[in-house]
């Protein structure tokens, strides 16, 4: 074992207890709230704005450049909680599994969000759980005719034509449909004499009040919040966002001048969030879909250009 890894293992270890769904087998698609216990939190210290748990880094392979990619092909998900959901000292998150079968939850190395994993103070135990997988449904046993009877070929043929009639029918009417289909836009329209953030704050008001959220469509309000997220980081840092994965995104963030650790780990929170609905049948809570979004038009406002910067 490395000197890093043996370094993490002396950290003092704290248990994890499920808050919720106690003694039920988990689901693909349930979430799990976690609290740590026995865990003290640091004077002055609010631990759902300042403290932040990921896999250490001596765990992540030569492939992956994020600890959450690692925790990703281990089947989980991790959500941080508001300091509304966590009571004053405790330290909670959400676990999300997104396989089935046994699986641990690794050991979390627990440390402050502008300082990094590499700076952790204390870890979790880890957590094994049992997922039960959405069984497939069975086939219908395939029907047979009665073998004392001739097959009615007449009748036979006048269904298949019959068939065919309606499958004429519902072509014509579905290519009136997409002839009469206006596209939809995706991507921020370009606005002569409005900056990114203005374009984006924009964006994200007229999705609050046409937001699909209540007809239950959660992958394309969180696909659009997602193209206007990646829309504003490329013009505003000049990056490649819109084309870029959530991983190349941050990278290429990193990079830049004069944005912080914190506000990258902000981003990551949000768009870990989003990436979860997008490509997976996880389905979120009601409200959430809001609260990304608002979390969303704070990052931006928070790291708009100031008055007079040149673009």
């Amino acid at each position: 074992m490395s000197q890093v890894g043996m370094d993490f293992l002396s950290l003092p270890a704290h248990d994890l207890e499920r808050l919720d769904l106690q003694g039920t087998k988990l689901k693909l698609g349930d979430c799990v709230s976690l609290k740590v216990v026995g865990f003290t939190t640091p004077s002055g210290t609010d631990p759902a704005k300042d403290l932040a748990l990921d896999m250490p880094a001596v765990a992540i392979d030569k492939d992956s450049s994020t600890q959450g990619d690692v925790l990703f092909n281990q089947g989980w998900q991790l959500q941080s909680l508001s300091s509304a959901e966590s009571p004053l000292g405790e330290l909670r998150f959400k676990a999300c599994p997104i396989q089935g079968g046994n699986l641990t939850l690794p050991s979390l190395g627990i440390y402050r969000k502008p300082e990094g994993i590499g700076k952790s103070f204390a870890r979790t135990q880890p957590l094994t759980v049992q997922v039960e997988a959405v069984p497939q449904a069975e086939q219908p046993a395939a029907l047979k005719a009665p073998l004392a009877l001739d097959f009615p070929w007449i009748l036979g043929g006048v269904g298949v034509l019959a068939l065919l009639a309606v499958l004429y029918g519902l072509l014509r009417v579905y290519r009136k449909w997409k002839a009469s289909r206006k596209p939809v836009e995706v991507v921020l329209p370009i606005q002569p004499n409005k900056s990114e953030d203005q374009i984006a704050l924009m964006a994200l008001a007229d999705l609050e009040q046409n937001s699909s959220l209540a007809l239950g469509k959660y992958k394309e309000h969180y696909f659009r919040l997602s193209e206007i997220g990646k829309a504003y980081v490329g013009a505003r840092f000049k990056v490649d966002a819109v084309e870029s994965t959530t991983r190349e995104m941050l990278d290429l963030l990193r990079k830049t001048q004069g944005l912080s650790e914190e506000r990258v780990q902000e981003l990551k929170e949000m768009f870990d969030r989003l990436d979860q609905v997008k490509f997976t049948d996880h389905l979120p809570l009601p409200d959430e879909g809001f609260v990304l979004l608002r979390a969303l038009r704070d990052w931006v406002k928070s790291t708009r250009r100031a008055e007079g910067e040149v673009k």
